[in-house]
């Protein structure tokens, strides 16, 4: 796994370099920009809020696409030899990308939070980094440590649930033309399915510790589930012919 693991590294870290540095050339020439023009104006604040905003949302949008293309690239005939024909379980596979993927994501969403909120403070003079750490100081250590939590498996989750629609595209429509929009539709029913008739099983509905614990733990033992669905399909039933 370690190895692997690195294998996974070498092949993102220089794309994801070159991304982060063209973010912030882009966030520093607008935040300079922004600040040139003159005393700040309480009627641009928005306009600049949602640019920053944007920009950081493009970093995130950028790191799911990396995870994305993780798997779709080397799901395909050309590129199978290089990945899936190593003596490697699939889950061993499938679970490199899933970690290297969430510490790529996770870290674009903490620099893009980050950057955000430095540049409304260059821009305002208000300490808004000050007021949100109060925020966090006043709040329990385990509602703060569970909601995050709870978000980097959403994160996972719909990750999974991309792959799935990749594993069973190879699974049972391998020899049919199309492959990418045949793929686009096998995610679009199975996001249908998850939200008609899971996601409301796992949701929370009340702030209860009883409702918040089966509700988190539902998300993880079905998470768990599409995790071993996605590695049985490409150990048992994936083909690249």
């Amino acid at each position: 796994m370690i190895r692997l693991l690195k294998f996974e590294f070498q092949k993102k870290w220089k794309m994801s370099l070159g991304v982060l540095l063209g973010y912030f050339l882009i966030y520093f020439v607008f935040l300079f920009k922004f600040k040139a023009e003159g005393t700040f104006n309480i009627e641009r604040m928005p306009f600049q809020l949602v640019f920053f905003i944007l920009l950081a949302s493009g970093l995130f949008f950028a790191a799911g696409i990396s995870a994305i293309n993780s798997l779709r690239v080397e799901a395909k005939n050309s590129s199978r030899d290089l990945y899936f024909a190593l003596p490697l379980t699939a889950y061993t596979k499938i679970g490199s990308k899933l970690i290297v993927s969430t510490v790529e994501a996770t870290l674009a969403a903490v620099i893009g939070t980050i950057s955000c909120i430095k540049a409304l403070e260059y821009l305002t003079g208000f300490g808004v980094m000050k007021f949100l750490f109060q925020g966090l100081q006043d709040a329990p250590l385990d509602e703060v440590i569970l909601a995050l939590y709870v978000q980097i498996l959403a994160g996972v989750l719909m990750l999974l649930i991309i792959y799935l629609s990749f594993a069973i595209f190879r699974s049972f429509f391998s020899q049919v033309r199309l492959g990418g929009l045949i793929t686009i539709i096998i995610y679009i029913i199975l996001m249908y399915l998850n939200v008609r008739y899971v996601f409301p099983f796992i949701s929370i509905d009340t702030m209860t510790t009883q409702s918040i614990g089966l509700a988190v733990a539902g998300m993880t033992a079905y998470t768990v589930i599409i995790f071993g669905l996605v590695g049985y399909l490409f150990e048992k039933r994936a083909s690249f012919d």
